[in-house]
């Protein structure tokens, strides 16, 4: 996290590597807040696609992140993720990433608590295709390391479920396309 030095009536604090030091004095009824600024900490969220049983490149499907409202999970409230929305129909050599801003960076977190996050493929119209519906769930953890003050992001865990209970073995989404077939039959007279 980060610290500045601050002028509260006169009275000032010096600020040396992660110490504070000085002396805060209040002479009227005014509150002295003091507050830290963590660096914030990032982390990518993806996913991997496959055609057939093969890694696929391309911008034929398109999947999409959205955020869930904060609820409480195995007692633990969520932070409130659901204006996030991101649509990627990119994929090189198997891989989705999501990325939360337009300068492509990964999603990046300022406050300690766990975020949760929708994926899923869109499914198309195209009927060459057998599209993947599978809803999986994302989530994040961010903790605080209290001797640098910094923020530490866990690896994402992904749910096949949305109470975040089914934990993907593989720790990996993985959507399966196939090309779709159909029977031809030739009747001979």
């Amino acid at each position: 996290y980060s610290m500045d030095s601050a002028t509260v009536n006169g009275a000032s604090t010096t600020v040396s590597g992660n110490t504070v030091s000085g002396d805060i004095k209040d002479t009227t009824a005014n509150a002295v807040v003091i507050k830290n600024k963590y660096t914030p900490a990032s982390v990518s969220l993806s996913a991997t696609k496959k055609l057939d049983g093969y890694a696929y490149t391309g911008e034929q499907f398109t999947f999409k992140l959205t955020g869930l409202p904060a609820r409480y999970i195995d007692g633990v409230q969520t932070k409130n993720t659901s204006t996030v929305s991101v649509t990627t129909s990119t994929s090189t050599n198997g891989q989705v990433v999501f990325e939360n801003t337009a300068d492509n960076a990964p999603f990046t977190y300022g406050e300690v608590g766990t975020y949760c996050y929708k994926i899923e493929e869109v499914a198309g119209d195209s009927l060459d295709y057998v599209y993947d519906t599978t809803p999986y769930y994302a989530k994040v953890v961010v903790t605080s390391v209290s001797s640098t003050g910094t923020l530490m992001v866990s690896a994402p865990k992904y749910y096949t479920d949305a109470n975040f209970t089914q934990e993907v073995t593989s720790n990996k989404v993985v959507f399966n396309n196939r090309h779709a077939t159909c029977e031809l039959r030739v009747v001979k007279k």
